[in-house]
């Protein structure tokens, strides 16, 4: 199965004012099998994963996740050189000097699952 999402990430003035980037969350067995089940989120294009007992928990901790590693990524003043890194392109939106907004917009990525099983 092959999906093409894009994601955003806006900035305005240095500061973080909205993201959106492609989640996907699967309903996995639990290890060892008993059949119990975890459910996992992943966001390959920033190479973040979570999970949580429900789907709700699962979506809600890494959405939690991303908030706070683009706060660090602010804080330590890496985040253009870590989104360069993993594909982003930027596009600077200039209105007036005083005011600008970049945008950086994720590559068409194209991802699957292989899964192996008896």
């Amino acid at each position: 199965m092959t999906d093409e999402q894009v994601g955003q990430v806006i900035m305005h003035k240095g500061k973080l004012v909205s993201w959106r980037v492609p989640i996907q969350v699967m309903k996995m067995a639990a290890s060892p099998p008993r059949g119990e089940f975890i459910y996992v989120a992943d966001c390959p294009v920033l190479r973040i994963a979570s999970h949580g007992l429900t789907e709700a928990e699962a979506s809600k901790s890494i959405h939690d996740m991303i908030q706070v590693y683009f706060e660090e990524l602010l804080d330590m003043g890496t985040l253009d050189h870590v989104m360069v890194e993993y594909g982003w392109k930027k596009n600077v939106v200039e209105e007036r000097a005083e005011e600008d907004e970049a945008i950086w917009v994720t590559p068409q990525i194209s991802y699957g699952y292989a899964m192996t099983g008896a």
